[in-house]
């Protein structure tokens, strides 16, 4: 389980996936971005290095979001599992919502459909 900030009756608490998201998975967006807006030039060589930086913004954004998505889960889960009475409920509950999530089992899918692994 995932160290969660803790939270009092009826305060929200910012999200650590949210915080995530806006800060490190946005800066990784916004260097690839960069780089797109720094390509000059005309012709079949700008098309074609288009072409390979488009598909590599499409992979790289599908995978933050899918990391955002994974750290949002969990810390929903964590969150879910604090109102529980024993450390043995909240073990077997967060096992449950962690056990078949396919935030991380399609992972290895894709992965290969990629000829990565």
């Amino acid at each position: 389980m995932a160290a969660a900030p803790q939270a009092t009756a009826g305060v929200r608490m910012a999200s650590l996936a949210l915080n995530l998201w806006r800060t490190r998975r946005a800066a990784a967006l916004a260097e690839i971005d960069a780089v797109h807006r720094s390509i000059d030039g005309m012709g079949a060589l700008r098309r074609a290095a288009m072409q390979q930086l488009n598909q590599a913004y499409v992979l790289l954004l599908a995978s933050e979001f899918q990391g955002f998505c994974r750290d949002l889960h969990t810390e929903s889960a964590d969150a879910l599992i604090l109102g529980l009475p024993s450390a043995d409920l909240q073990s077997v509950i967060y096992r449950g919502l962690m056990l078949r999530r396919k935030l991380v089992k399609e992972r290895s899918h894709v992965r290969s459909s990629l000829g990565l692994g």
